[in-house]
């Protein structure tokens, strides 16, 4: 299976994207391709969470891929290849024993808040691409974990972009 999404943020507008996990089920192989668009003066909030099988079940394939632009200049761009079809996503630097992985970007031309680095647990780490971007990246053994480790890595950057609880955002599904 293949999804595909194109998203342009024009100036001025900010995109907060929140979406449901990706979940790679037994023996699938999928292609997962998100890429934005920002003009100089748009934000953007991005969340997601790539899972490897559903409860009790083995795991897919998924190539993930983000690339976030910044009018038109490259400011992110990543791909993770997971799972059984993907030789050494399991090595530690990977992913390790863990089933899930999660992203958050967060763009913002003001400038985003928060340290130039930092790891909120043992399993994740924010990591600032320049003034304007911030990554959090986790991974977990499942998804409620990986969702928990999310919601803690965005409490270190601050107003607008961390709620006081993210557990208590409506946008994000629970």
């Amino acid at each position: 299976s293949r999804w595909v999404t194109r998203v342009h943020v024009e100036d001025d507008a900010t995109c907060i994207w929140i979406a449901e996990p990706v979940i790679a089920a037994a023996n699938c192989s999928h292609e997962h391709t998100i890429e934005a668009e920002l003009a100089p003066t748009a934000r953007l909030l991005y969340r997601e969470e790539l899972v490897l099988g559903r409860h009790d079940e083995g795991p897919g394939t998924m190539a993930a891929s983000l690339t976030v632009r910044r009018d038109g200049a490259p400011l992110l761009a990543q791909r993770l290849d997971i799972g059984p079809g993907a030789p050494g996503s399991a090595a530690p630097s990977v992913i390790g024993p863990h089933r899930a992985v999660g992203n958050i970007v967060v763009v913002d031309p003001d400038g985003v808040p928060g340290p130039d680095s930092a790891t909120p647990s043992p399993t994740s780490a924010v990591m600032r691409q320049d003034a304007g971007c911030v990554q959090a990246t986790a991974v977990a053994p499942d998804a409620p974990s990986l969702r928990r480790q999310l919601d803690q890595a965005m409490t270190v950057l601050g107003a607008p972009w961390a709620a006081p609880d993210p557990t208590g955002w409506p946008a994000v599904p629970r």
